[in-house]
């Protein structure tokens, strides 16, 4: 230490002197890395390498924690590298300590010990606290984990108020470094400690759609947010507030309970979960029965909670009418055509259209042989020879990634009359299950193909593979009407059901009962009726002898499923006389009901009584028709043009699109392409313009207002511009071409 320099708390080891300490000397720190690079320091470092080669050549599992999400880095990849790269500072921030309300000191000590905890133990961390207006057991304290996690069998049974759940930006992993998909987060309260000493804080939960003996997990984010220390000896956890130290108590017994149950074989279909133990309305399951006795592989479902006499009259029933269930196309003999029969009535005005065979790759070229052997086997198509109409084959991928070989007929249903044959109301039908107390489903197998087609149309449903050009003998699906002509026929067959016993929507059908007593009458009357008209039914998507609510939460799930788009823009109102709200909102719901509430929980649905259908015929029919008096103003009462905004744009490696129609309603339309050709930047905002006009003229749009961004199309459609190549002269013809379509049109540039 030099001479005269004042007495330091900061000393250096390597320069032996004052001004800062080992820990910060950049030239200690430079002359130590240079070592290790230059290998100088590496018998200081062999034995850990050895040890790290050692455990990597173990072929042993590694049991991990929950890791992912904020509180791992964040989400960015950048985020990421700078969390890693702070363990790497040599010259780490000084945690500066706030001195106004200091934190009071937080200790543990023998007083801390809770009478009738068992001494020398190695339980876990179980706590017992509030989230939200829910009392939430089994709630496991982890140091390790970094996310906060809500198992789904625990949300499903929560009440979350007006909270949704909202899309995860990333994944999680754990124990083994495998992926575990989030269904959603959602932020909720929770409530830490006791009066007074008792604090609420607002936990972002990850639900996790797994099995857990525990209902969630509080993480070291939540743990450092209430500045809390755990003490596993003593089963407790401390925390400051306001009015002093906060605290809250494991709970041992449940702890060894999860422990138990983690690491016991669980039988099927068990659960254990305490989350508010209140009574619920019972959620129906289904088990398998065997049609034909000692034929394992034709089987149909009934509802598992049923009594047993009236499980075993079902049964019987079944058994005795297992003619009209089908297994294989080859068990369908075909509707009688005196009952129905499909005609095109095509237009004899219109030109026949025989579209280009469409060139598919070898994998649905694969696809294509099957469906066409499976066609030809069940007799549904036959060869033709000379066709005066062709539609290509399309291939659609379905859910489970195999593809379904579909046929375009849009050039033939262009040219066919609509059927205006009604179908019924799905909400009225819904709401009609309400008040039975047994319900049975059943779906007619392959139902359009049951019926035939009219021998003079059939040649008209030719379409063209690489096998050759095939035309349907049965109503194939994707004509105009084949819907309104399957309704007939179902309305024809059980005429003398629907409104008393039955229910009917186009191939799915609804046997009710008002009493359960009542059921099995109600369903012979409707296997006799199938039978006189050789329909066939689809034992796998039959449910008989079923409780009435669960159907009413599957229906409302179908359509959130198809209308996705429509329930995450908007408030859903579900008019029904069945208490779902209740139903739904019960804590301790298992099986599918817990599974569709947590996925319907993602939108806001409101339940609302159906009123009287008579006054609310009428108050639609005077709130749609304000007729004008005369005189009025004429400016009132011209319609409105439908807004659309278009923006296109290319680079050296792709190219896309934009477009977006708004109703006069302030309904939405949004669509994207993505060009697989190279554009220029003018070439991308025509396709945007000549896609944006198509949507329009499909959707039949009259007076229309656009706005892009490009002046150069704009004056090149107004006429100021001229175009100076052939593909400009091209693409401002086709635009014009479409415009004509419109009525009334303006085009707006937006700078």
């Amino acid at each position: 230490m030099k001479a005269g320099r004042p007495p330091s708390s900061r000393y250096c080891e390597y320069h032996e002197d004052t001004g800062h300490t080992t820990e910060q000397c950049f030239q200690l720190s430079n002359l130590i890395e240079g070592k290790i690079r230059r290998g100088q320091l590496v018998h200081y470092v062999q034995q850990e390498d050895n040890l790290r080669r050692h455990h990597r050549d173990q072929d042993d599992r590694v049991i991990d924690v929950i890791f992912g999400g904020a509180a791992s880095g964040g989400f960015s990849h950048n985020s990421r590298k700078a969390y890693a790269r702070e363990v790497f500072n040599v010259n780490p921030p000084t945690v500066k300590r706030p001195r106004v309300n200091p934190t009071p000191v937080i200790s543990f000590s023998d007083d801390d010990y809770h009478p009738g905890l068992i001494e020398g133990h190695q339980d876990a961390l179980v706590i017992t606290t509030r989230v939200g207006n829910n009392t939430v057991k089994k709630m496991l304290v982890d140091n390790g984990s970094s996310v906060d996690v809500l198992y789904h069998h625990a949300f499903s049974r929560m009440d979350i108020g007006d909270r949704r759940l909202e899309n995860s930006r990333t994944p999680l992993y754990g124990f083994t470094g495998n992926e575990v998909h989030v269904v959603g987060t959602i932020d909720m309260p929770v409530l830490f400690g006791s009066p007074p000493c008792q604090v609420w804080k607002v936990v972002k939960f990850h639900v996790i759609s797994a099995s857990s003996s525990f209902n969630a997990i509080l993480d070291r984010t939540t743990i450092t947010s209430l500045k809390a220390i755990t003490s596993i000896s003593h089963l407790k956890m401390k925390f400051p507030t306001d009015f002093g130290v906060g605290e809250m108590m494991g709970d041992q017994t449940t702890a060894r309970q999860c422990y138990l149950t983690t690491v016991s074989p669980r039988k099927k279909g068990e659960e254990d979960l305490e989350v508010n133990q209140n009574s619920c309305f019972p959620a129906e399951e289904t088990e398998e029965i065997e049609v034909v006795v000692g034929n394992p592989s034709k089987t149909t479902k009934v509802g598992k909670g049923l009594l047993e006499h009236l499980k075993r009259d079902i049964i019987a029933l079944v058994r005795e009418f297992a003619d009209i269930f089908a297994w294989d196309p080859k068990d369908m003999p075909g509707i009688p055509e005196v009952v129905a029969r499909h005609s095109l009535h095509i237009n004899k005005n219109v030109v026949p259209i025989r579209q280009k065979r469409r060139i598919f790759s070898d994998e649905k070229r694969a696809v294509i042989e099957q469906e066409i052997d499976r066609l030809l086997e069940a007799k549904f198509i036959e060869p033709v020879q000379f066709p005066t109409w062709i539609s290509n084959v399309v291939l659609v991928k379905k859910h489970n990634g195999k593809w379904r070989m579909c046929v375009d007929y849009s050039d033939v249903n262009k040219a066919c009359p609509k059927d205006f044959y009604p179908l019924p109301n799905i909400d009225q039908l819904i709401d009609s299950t309400a008040g039975n107390e047994l319900l049975s489903f059943m779906d007619a197998f392959s139902g359009y193909n049951q019926i035939k087609m009219d021998s003079r149309d059939w040649e008209k449903t030719a379409f063209i593979t690489h096998r050759g050009v095939f035309g349907y003998r049965v109503m194939p699906f994707g004509m105009i009407n084949a819907g309104a002509t399957f309704q007939q026929m179902m309305d024809t067959i059980f005429g003398s059901q629907i409104g008393k016993n039955m229910l009917i929507y186009v191939d799915g059908m609804i046997t009710k009962s008002k009493f359960a007593a009542n059921h099995s009458l109600d369903l012979r009357e409707t296997f006799e009726n199938a039978r006189k008209h050789n329909l066939r039914l689809n034992p796998n998507k039959c449910s008989f002898g079923l409780c009435p609510v669960e159907k009413l939460v599957y229906a409302l799930v179908i359509a959130s499923r198809k209308l996705r788009h429509y329930f995450q823009a908007r408030e859903i109102h579900v008019l029904t006389n069945a208490s779902l709200k209740r139903i739904l909102h019960k804590p301790d719901m298992t099986g599918r009901l817990a599974a569709w509430t947590i996925e319907l929980s993602q939108f806001y649905i409101e339940y609302k009584p159906r009123t009287a259908i008579r006054a609310q015929v009428l108050s639609d029919f005077v709130a749609e028709c304000q007729f004008k008096a005369k005189g009025s103003d004429p400016e009132e009462i011209q319609p409105r043009p439908w807004l659309l905004f278009v923006d296109g744009s290319s680079t050296s490696s792709s190219g896309g699109a934009g477009i977006i129609l708004i109703s006069p309603e302030g309904f939405k339309v949004q669509q994207a392409l993505k060009f697989e050709f190279q554009a220029t930047n003018n070439v991308a905002k025509y396709e945007a313009l000549i896609a944006g006009l198509k949507l329009a003229t499909d959707l039949e749009v009259d007076i229309i207002d656009i706005f892009g961004d490009s002046q150069l199309v704009a004056k090149q459609i107004s006429g100021e511009f001229k175009t100076h190549n052939e593909s400009m002269s091209k693409y401002l013809a086709m635009t014009q071409e479409l415009l004509k379509k419109f009525s009334s049109w303006k085009l707006s540039n937006m700078d």
